[in-house]
């Protein structure tokens, strides 16, 4: 296995096997002008048959939209689907959260066109990609082959339910964190839109639209599915499009309570950013998950080895169940923003560390018994 973290400042353009992208964002000026690209001409975009969206924050996906005509060969694209989320009321708050948050994002840039985020990247891959190509949410517990290689999806879960038992006692106490995460972020979308009227009609167009575009994805009991497969959507299905007419607003320009909230939404967010390894265990990638969710998967892969592991947040996450884990080799995409992720404790116990901010993009090849790192410096070493 070979797997290349492109430097594109703050953000993450991973490749896996040449064929497979995970996220394409980062800082416009590195994204926008691909001279990244020539330092790693080995993995070229036109080459792309696999496209995974870790979640919906720009910084992961802000590159799709400075691409101005077709190279990838895309053949299956997954994102992170939007989990059945049941507070101690029994209500299913997962639609309003959701809505909320691509309300919010509406000030930025993905969720604009059709009020779904899902709908409007696959519209956008679409517009990218030579070829029609297969489309899926994902889930803990499901599967994705890609060049051979299977992987196991860690997060997000299908249903958060604060009310769910086992054995007569209440589930894992981390269910209860993010419900109170979720609910915390929808009180602060709820008093910013007070405040400016022109969230809350955001907000009813998103709920209406997420709840038609999801109708069919919105889980209601635990299930497991191997991709890629027949039943998966394709892009031969049109996709209707119902244009939203406000001008998004630049992140710089967000009023104090829209800031709160859109801080507290992204926040939740990363609780359900896609989490997955391979089955042998090359690969360990977290997204963006907070601690607790950090520690709910690492404790479930106590005492395994990875040869590589893809840091949670760029390498600022923290989380004591990473130490549970052996690795040899931790990638951090690092930009201005978190250069100083080396402080992250939970870090410490792993010896190999690099990160795109000190050694630029970097070549990791997966052998047997070692693995080859390169970087666009060029210089080399075996570890």
């Amino acid at each position: 296995m070979n797997v290349c973290m492109h430097d594109v400042g703050n953000g993450l353009n991973l490749f896996v096997n040449h064929k497979m992208m995970i996220d394409f964002g980062g800082d416009i000026d590195k994204i926008s002008n691909y001279h990244y690209h020539r330092c790693c001409r080995c993995y070229p975009v036109h080459h792309i048959e696999t496209f995974v969206l870790s979640h919906f924050h720009e910084d992961h996906y802000n590159g799709l939209f400075f691409l101005n005509h077709s190279l990838f060969n895309l053949k299956q694209v997954y994102y992170p689907g939007i989990p059945t989320i049941i507070d101690k009321n029994g209500k299913n708050i997962g639609i309003t959260f959701f809505s909320y948050l691509m309300a919010m994002n509406h000030y930025i840039t993905l969720g604009t066109s059709s009020g779904s985020a899902a709908a409007d990247l696959i519209e956008q891959l679409r517009q990218v990609s030579t070829t029609a190509f297969q489309y899926a949410p994902l889930f803990k517990g499901d599967t994705f082959n890609h060049n051979g290689t299977k992987y196991e999806v860690l997060w997000p879960p299908r249903i958060i339910n604060i009310k769910s038992h086992t054995n007569g006692k209440t589930l894992d106490s981390e269910d209860k964190v993010i419900i109170t995460k979720i609910k915390k972020a929808i009180g602060a979308f709820e008093k910013a839109k007070v405040e400016h009227p022109e969230l809350d009609e955001l907000a009813e167009k998103y709920s209406k639209a997420i709840t038609e575009k999801y109708k069919h994805e919105n889980p209601t009991h635990e299930e497991k599915y191997n991709y890629p497969n027949a039943n998966m959507n394709s892009t031969d299905i049109k996709l209707d499009k119902e244009p939203f007419t406000n001008e998004p607003t630049g992140v710089s320009e967000l009023p104090p309570l829209v800031k709160t909230a859109n801080d507290a939404l992204r926040t939740a967010a990363n609780d359900l950013s896609l989490a997955f390894k391979s089955e042998n265990n090359k690969i360990l990638f977290l997204g963006d998950l907070e601690t607790n969710q950090i520690n709910r998967v690492c404790q479930s892969l106590s005492r395994k080895q990875f040869d590589v592991f893809i840091t949670p947040h760029h390498g600022t996450h923290k989380g004591g169940g990473m130490k549970l884990l052996s690795i040899k080799i931790a990638l951090s995409s690092v930009g201005s923003l978190y250069k100083g992720y080396v402080k992250n404790p939970d870090l410490k116990h792993i010896t190999n560390k690099l990160d795109t901010y000190n050694d630029g993009c970097i070549h990791a090849y997966i052998h047997h018994s070692s693995i080859d790192i390169e970087r666009c410096k060029y210089s080399s070493k075996t570890i």
